[in-house]
């Protein structure tokens, strides 16, 4: 008798210690789900934070961040903000492979929603995943919404090179015989604003292979093939980022060599 309620008493210890422990890691579960992201702020007052930006809204003439930590969640002015560390979103990784894959639907529907939520927050993939999601739109013929974009692309970061892809953007609008020339004015404006460097950084590569995609495309409107197949080569083994644009560049070359046997590369 004194064996089996031994046993039994031992069975409800173990019982008990294993609840615990099982309560012990939801706790460490829950608590590093909700610390684990690397966001940081630093407000003008020296108070520094770090959890989760949830985005930035707009409150009248206020913008707002939305910030969640361990303590809650407070929206924060940015005029009372002096530093913003914003961890990269995975949704940004996957909206980019779309992109570079030529699914520009899916992009859309992925880099939307992010760029709703962020654009504003000083941030280089933020600036990146705007110019993408301006770019997938004027590929998908949605002329008007790459427009306006476009234009907050350019006026939320004027520091960025990815800014420039909205005045791509809007030179893109006017791919047509009647407005060609003015859209490859706009090109020519972009191109005396790039940097001219022997090596460039991958953003402004990035920005350097959506111009000269844009100025192919431009000359193929007007007829005028050897500026086109010029352009698409630059792409293809110069500015070569991404390297799906840069084949894309390279089948087009391709296509208006074999259409055009004499056109040869100056």
């Amino acid at each position: 008798m004194f064996n089996a309620e031994r046993i039994i008493l031992m069975q409800q210890l173990h019982l008990k210690l294993s609840k615990m422990n099982w309560i012990a890691l939801f706790l460490i579960i829950t608590h590093a789900s909700v610390t684990s992201a690397a966001d940081r702020i630093i407000q003008k007052n020296g108070t520094e934070r770090v959890g989760t930006i949830m985005g930035l809204t707009k409150n009248g003439n206020r913008s707002l961040l939305n910030f969640k930590f361990e303590g809650g969640q407070v929206p924060i002015p940015m005029k009372n903000v002096r530093t913003i560390e914003l961890e990269e979103r995975p949704q940004f990784a996957e909206g980019k492979e779309r992109y570079e894959a030529n699914e520009f639907e899916e992009a859309i529907k992925i880099l939307r929603p992010l760029v709703n939520s962020y654009a504003g927050i000083e941030s280089g993939w933020v600036a990146e995943a705007l110019g993408m999601l301006t770019d997938s739109l004027i590929q998908t013929g949605k002329t008007f919404a790459a427009k306006e974009w476009g234009e907050r692309l350019q006026e939320l970061y004027p520091d960025s090179p990815y800014r420039l892809k909205g005045e791509i953007t809007r030179a893109r609008t006017m791919f047509r015989p009647d407005k060609v020339d003015g859209a490859i004015e706009i090109l020519n404006k972009v191109l005396e604003e790039l940097p001219k460097k022997a090596v460039h950084d991958p953003a402004t590569m990035r920005v350097y292979s959506s111009l000269h995609t844009a100025f192919a495309e431009a000359h193929e409107i007007k007829g005028n093939k050897q500026e086109a197949l010029q352009n698409y080569l630059l792409v293809a083994t110069v500015y070569y980022q991404p390297e799906s644009k840069a084949a894309d560049a390279l089948k087009n070359a391709d296509r208006l060599r074999s259409a055009n046997p004499d056109l040869a590369v100056n």
